[in-house]
């Protein structure tokens, strides 16, 4: 919510702004109940972006990350190294420019979902935003994961 509330200056259009957002993650989280129970895997991009270096807050993890992950027993994280998209720095995602690339995926191992949440919520000081917390782990253990696969890349 703090990316969208410095997005928007005027408060009609913040209040608008959260509600489709909120909307947005009710029916996300509706399709996801959906699909967990059918037994279909589910991929999650916990930026809802891919990553444009001249703007560092698209790098930035969302909240409702943490409640994704609440919601299953267990989750494992991909890391995508590669991008057949090159981004245009004049447009938005719908303008990238398509081009061949070798693009790898890297799987952590599976991470009991419980054990997961506490341990973030242990290493938390007091009054520290306990969901942002949790997607910015998440972040830094994807981020981690594409460094070690650049590392290997290059050797």
């Amino acid at each position: 919510m703090q990316i969208i509330r410095e997005k928007f200056n005027d408060p009609k259009e913040l209040y608008q702004e959260i509600k489709r957002s909120i909307s947005i993650n009710h029916a996300a989280m509706k399709a996801l109940s959906a699909a967990k129970t059918s037994g279909k895997m589910i991929l999650v991009f916990p930026a809802g972006t891919r990553y444009r270096p001249w703007d560092p807050s698209s790098k930035r993890g969302v909240r409702e990350i943490a409640s994704y992950i609440k919601s299953f027993s267990k989750f494992c994280l991909v890391s995508v190294n590669g991008n057949i998209l090159r981004l245009n720095p004049s447009g938005g995602m719908e303008e990238d420019i398509l081009q061949k690339d070798r693009v790898i995926y890297k799987v952590s191992p599976v991470h009991d979902s419980k054990e997961f949440l506490a341990s973030v919520k242990y290493d938390l000081h007091f009054g520290d935003d306990k969901k942002q917390a949790i997607v910015d782990t998440v972040m830094d253990l994807l981020d981690a994961m594409h460094k070690e696969t650049e590392n290997r890349c290059r050797d």
